[in-house]
């Protein structure tokens, strides 16, 4: 195929088709990053690489275009990019039309049906310096339609295109196993289910407040466990985080305001035979709070790191009581207990009485001062065991 001539109208025509050239064979990689295997950021990548602002590129003249054989033509551009494969009868310069493969300037390998000079049609891409590639439905060089992009992390997404962005249902698999099914809408998350490779499985409510952003959910949803545990309520970044109910297998249940994944904050958790109505801290009882136990026994006072510390009531369900001070779960400082025959009011230490106090027998009346230690009076008469208290 002869060459096109370099007079000036020539010259303009071929600038001309240039532009439509460049149009329909962009460089620009899919995304400039290193691959991470991250389905959070994969989530968004494609959205990113497609919204990214096109630099300018410089013109595909046409220098040399000969006939391969029947029906394909090889051309070279000036800007080292080539074409092999079928054009459109008679245009001049010759534009891509049918089947055939570009190979652009920067490696990038664009292979399918084209039509005026464009990708349109079933084909394929691959980004020469990322590695990743895309296969699937073109429209005027723009991934429309059903296709499956591959990252070259092992990565992949799997579902509907419009206007060379993620738009529609589809689903996206990491390489580390974890799955994301559910919509897309202009390149970002619109709705659906997150499954981890571990089998937890998180759904996101459709709210008005609530959205996917960078592969994470913020908003009210709802999480399955692997482990047979659920939570329905607030998510930040996909973390449970606000207020929601967690569900154990086992059927314990907590209602409350939870951070980073733990209860913490005020909040009530219900058990077999027993709750807890107060204050948490990283996931545990911490602060002011009120629990029953599976005895029928009630603590009611202040809690740190789990355990009954500080001012407290104990009661049995004999109507035994100790009320005082706790240190590490256990009648530690100043406190009293009585019951219905015994009265002690004095030191204690890991839940016995220990230092100065007085003892009265409710029976007799009589009244009894004297050092203690650990359970024992000095004088060796009075002897009061641990109190059994439930843990």
């Amino acid at each position: 195929m002869p060459r096109a001539k370099a007079g000036r109208r020539n010259t303009l025509a071929k600038e001309a088709s240039c532009n439509e050239v460049q149009q329909a064979s962009p460089t620009k990689p899919s995304a400039l990053r290193r691959p991470r295997g991250d389905l959070a950021h994969e989530m968004q990548a494609m959205s990113l690489a497609s919204e990214a602002k096109s630099r300018r590129r410089q013109c595909h003249l046409v220098v040399l275009a000969t006939e391969a054989k029947a029906g394909v033509v090889k051309i070279a551009y000036a800007d080292a990019s080539s074409y092999r494969g079928q054009v459109l009868p008679g245009s001049s310069p010759p534009q891509r039309h049918g089947k055939g493969t570009f190979e652009a300037h920067d490696g990038d390998v664009l292979e399918g049906s084209w039509k005026d000079d464009r990708l349109h049609g079933f084909g394929t891409r691959i980004f020469s310096r990322t590695g990743d590639r895309h296969e699937g439905m073109y429209y005027k060089d723009k991934r429309h339609g059903r296709g499956t992009y591959l990252w070259s992390n092992g990565d992949k997404f799997v579902g509907e295109f419009y206007n060379g962005r993620m738009h529609g249902p589809g689903i996206l698999i990491a390489a580390n196993g974890d799955t994301f099914e559910g919509e897309w809408t202009k390149g970002a998350v619109a709705s659906g289910v997150l499954t981890s490779a571990s089998g937890d499985v998180l759904a996101g409510h459709d709210h008005a407040s609530s959205a996917w952003h960078d592969g994470r959910f913020t908003g009210v949803g709802r999480k399955l466990f692997r482990n047979g545990d659920s939570y329905l309520g607030s998510f930040v970044a996909s973390v449970l985080s606000g207020l929601g109910t967690y569900t154990w297998a086992n059927g314990d249940v907590y209602q409350g305001e939870m951070t980073a994944n733990k209860m913490h904050g005020r909040g009530a958790v219900s058990y077999a035979g027993g709750r807890y109505d107060g204050a948490f801290a990283r996931g545990v009882y911490h602060g002011y709070g009120r629990r029953t136990y599976a005895s029928g026994a009630v603590y009611e006072g202040h809690f740190e790191h789990g355990a009954r510390h500080g001012f407290g009531k104990y009661q049995w369900i004999d109507g035994e009581v100790y009320q005082g001070e706790w240190a590490h779960d256990r009648p530690h400082g100043i406190g009293v207990w009585s019951s219905d025959d015994r009265f002690f009011h004095g030191g204690w230490r890991r839940g016995v009485p220990h230092g100065p106090g007085a003892y009265v027998d409710q029976v007799t009346k009589e009244a009894t001062y004297a050092e203690f230690s650990l359970g024992t009076s000095a004088d060796g008469r009075l002897v009061i065991p641990e109190l059994l208290l439930d843990a």
